[in-house]
């Protein structure tokens, strides 16, 4: 028996799947449960997709599945109200039951961690592309999601390839470091110089701040994003144009009239860059809608006030103009979010120069590489958000911002210690403390030390010595 620890989501619309959505708990295991009326002529349900996609991180894993009975027979439209529903579009009462427990889009820590998410959504939409031949269909800010990276190992394949990727890397800086002990102060000193100021491709930073972004996620620095709701999931061959209007693509939007448009997987794509558009107006931070005008009253009037099929042609030009003039809608931007005005800038002009009709992966690559180029040049250096006891709170940037360390013994190496000695584990941290602000701490050994106080069972300490101390 299932117990109801809280509604999560319900649906508002007359005319829908009627879809409920709760937050339950079996032996103290935390799951989710959706309940809605699906169609019994769908080609692809969720439940075959879920089974399908089973192990893949980034999307829920479905733990079961079942009809609801009523009176020996399965519930659906037709014994409610037949008179109301043509027999072509008969529903059934469906019940999946998945983890993990997310939270909605909008419960982001920084900026740093929202364009994390959102990258962690475009290799989950590619990898079901690639490896799956599934498209999602219905990219919006309702189906991506965030959720904590507290996913027992094992659980999934991609989680074990990023974690042994990480595994090595450890492993180089941790023969790197071995060797530095025994340089003198003198020798660290040009060491670190050289280190710092060797050129790297542009290739080469991207993979490496993958690397690190990674490693703050297994940290419990930042949040997992989810990709849910597969209803409208099909295979690649089935093209059928669907979506959540808002986030269509412009060429859906165009093409909505004549109804002569396929769905590919590069719509999906342009969609997640509207939903980043979404958060950016509507949103004044964390958690936090701008409660001074609803969205009819803001730029983004157009994108919810389709009645008919030329208000959905003249959506998709408006989109269109976006790709040529960014400014119509990032000079609308909240505050908090005017620092992504140029990121969103790139975004929306790569839809109109860079953007190929036929090479998915191309689109995929560049939607990434903006992302990951903003993360690090403009937001991690600054905003990361430090991992606590419970990797769901953080604290506030003041509990982590710390001054500058000078003096002769500024630059030393920390000595080896054992992270169980609360005395030597002091000495870590005031080793890490003196590199904190400096612009090497993600390039070098000292992020590493970070990341493996974490990981050694020392959160709570180090939460609860940060805090008091400083």
């Amino acid at each position: 028996m299932y117990n109801i620890v809280d509604q999560i989501f319900f649906s508002f619309l007359i005319c829908g799947q009627a879809t409920l959505c709760w937050h339950i708990c079996l032996n103290n295991e935390h799951y989710v449960v959706k309940d809605s009326w699906t169609w019994v002529n769908q080609v692809s349900c969720e439940e075959d997709i879920l089974r399908k996609i089973q192990d893949l991180k980034g999307v829920p894993q479905l733990v079961a599945a079942w009809t609801v009975e009523i009176g020996g027979s399965d519930d659906g439209t037709h014994l409610h109200c037949e008179s109301i529903f043509p027999l072509d579009d008969v529903r059934i009462h469906c019940r999946l039951v998945m983890w993990p427990v997310a939270t909605p889009l909008s419960n982001f820590n920084s900026i740093h961690e929202l364009l994390s998410v959102f990258i962690d959504v475009l290799d989950t939409h590619m990898t079901l592309i690639m490896q799956y031949f599934i498209l999602h269909h219905d990219i919006s800010d309702n189906n991506l999601m965030i959720y904590p990276c507290d996913i027992p190992k094992g659980k999934t394949k991609q989680r074990r390839k990023v974690e042994a990727l990480s595994s090595e890397r450890c492993l180089r800086d941790d023969k790197g470091s071995q060797d530095d002990d025994r340089d003198s102060h003198a020798e660290s000193c040009h060491s670190d110089a050289v280190d710092i100021g060797k050129e790297e491709t542009h290739e080469q930073k991207l993979h490496r701040w993958d690397q690190e972004r990674c490693q703050q996620i297994q940290a419990g620095i930042l949040h997992n994003g989810l990709l849910i709701d597969f209803d409208y999931a099909t295979k690649l061959d089935q093209y059928q144009p669907r979506g959540t209007i808002p986030f269509m693509s412009a060429s859906i939007l165009i093409g909505y009239k004549k109804d002569e448009t396929t769905h590919s997987a590069s719509d999906d794509l342009e969609s997640i860059i509207y939903v980043l558009v979404w958060m950016c107006v509507l949103y004044a931070g964390p958690r936090t809608v701008c409660q001074d005008k609803h969205v009819t009253q803001t730029v983004l009037k157009p994108w919810v006030s389709m009645t008919n099929p030329t208000d959905a042609v003249n959506l998709g030009l408006h989109k269109r103009g976006l790709t040529m003039e960014p400014s119509m809608v990032t000079d609308k931007f909240t505050t908090f979010f005017k620092p992504l005005c140029s990121t969103v800038d790139k975004l929306l002009r790569a839809l109109g120069s860079n953007w190929s009709t036929t090479d998915d992966a191309l689109n995929y690559k560049t939607i990434r590489d903006i992302l990951l180029e903003a993360i690090f040049l403009h937001f991690c250096s600054s905003s990361l958000p430090m991992a606590a006891s419970d990797p769901r709170k953080r604290l506030t940037q003041s509990d982590h911002t710390f001054p500058q360390e000078t003096g002769p013994d500024a630059r030393k190496k920390p000595r080896k210690v054992n992270p169980a000695d609360t005395s030597t584990c002091k000495a870590l941290f005031h080793s890490v403390k003196r590199q904190l602000t400096s612009q090497s701490f993600y390039r070098c050994r000292w992020y590493r030390l970070y990341v493996s106080l974490l990981q050694d069972n020392q959160r709570e300490w180090w939460s609860n010595y940060s805090a008091s101390k400083y």
